[in-house]
């Protein structure tokens, strides 16, 4: 957690006070801790709370396109995201202020309330494979435009293959993914997935329940792109509420062959992680790279 110094703050305050409606002389900063990228404050005022997050000028545009993801997917009304209120940069730091939701421990049935809520938001279209901007995931540059008919081509040329050249730089072999990527015809063909409105970032620690039990999701590296990559995601690391699965199974059923995607769409992360944290995770793509290899013959 950085220690920002109190004018920096002050002048954030300043310049998002007129957005959210606050009076900045009024408001008490304090910091949270668990943020890995940015650095995350509480801001209270007499009447209401804040979510901040802040960071060097530099990552302004993960900001912004965590705002668009976060906008996009409210624009759908299927699933409670927090509202986006100023993004911008002030005193040298970009900041991102949105409403605080007080996040609370699942209750029974939220497995089930967070699954209806993903099959609908997932029900939702855009008009091609990619989105309406670049953005990011974590923070690795994710590409989206130009937007794409194909997925195959989409997944190979916009998510899988930079990841391989981006982890070569970290010491993977990258001759292993390269020739994956020449090979993903063979593990996706005949998959035509819709052109669906995604999360992009569905692990556990972005998902949460207000105390009546609605579901939350926000950090989003949001696009539109086949469904099972967020739910494959999901599988990854764990942590999601009981029923969680079964339920959207019901809700959204996939088409046969989903659980041979799983690996596939998982690589993208481990990959992702192995350029964030390298590692285990180089070795654990390496191993995932080999498996995919040998099923697509």
């Amino acid at each position: 957690m950085a220690d920002l110094p109190s004018e920096t703050l002050a002048a954030i305050l300043r310049t998002t006070a007129p957005a959210a409606g606050f009076n900045p002389e009024n408001a008490r900063v304090a910091p949270v801790s668990g943020g890995c990228i940015h650095d995350a404050w509480t801001i209270e005022t007499p009447d209401r709370r804040f979510f901040l997050k802040t960071g060097p000028a530099a990552t302004a545009p993960v900001l912004r396109a965590e705002r668009t993801g976060l906008e996009a997917i409210a624009a759908t009304e299927t699933i409670r995201v927090p509202r986006s209120l100023a993004c911008g940069v002030a005193a040298d730091h970009a900041f991102h202020l949105m409403e605080f939701l007080p996040l609370a421990g699942p209750l029974p049935a939220a497995g089930e309330a967070l699954a209806g809520c993903l099959a609908a938001l997932h029900r939702h279209r855009g008009p091609a494979f990619g989105f309406v901007e670049d953005n990011f995931i974590g923070v690795t540059p994710q590409s989206n435009l130009p937007t794409c008919e194909d997925w195959t081509a989409f997944f190979r040329e916009r998510r899988l293959r930079p990841m391989v050249e981006g982890c070569a730089r970290r010491g993977l072999d990258p001759a292993p993914g390269r020739r994956l990527c020449d090979r993903l015809g063979r593990l996706l063909a005949g998959h035509q997935p819709p052109a669906a409105v995604l999360h992009g970032d569905l692990w556990s620690g972005n998902v949460g329940f207000l105390d009546d039990g609605t579901p939350v999701i926000y950090d989003p590296a949001a696009h539109w792109g086949d469904p099972e990559t967020d739910l494959a995601f999901a599988r990854l690391f764990g942590g999601f509420p009981s029923g969680f699965f079964e339920a959207y199974a019901e809700a959204y059923p996939f088409p046969e062959g989903w659980r041979e995607r799983v690996p596939l769409y998982q690589l993208y992360h481990l990959l992702n992680h192995g350029i964030h944290f390298g590692g285990g995770y180089l070795a654990q793509a390496a191993e995932t790279i080999r498996r995919l290899l040998a099923a697509a013959g």
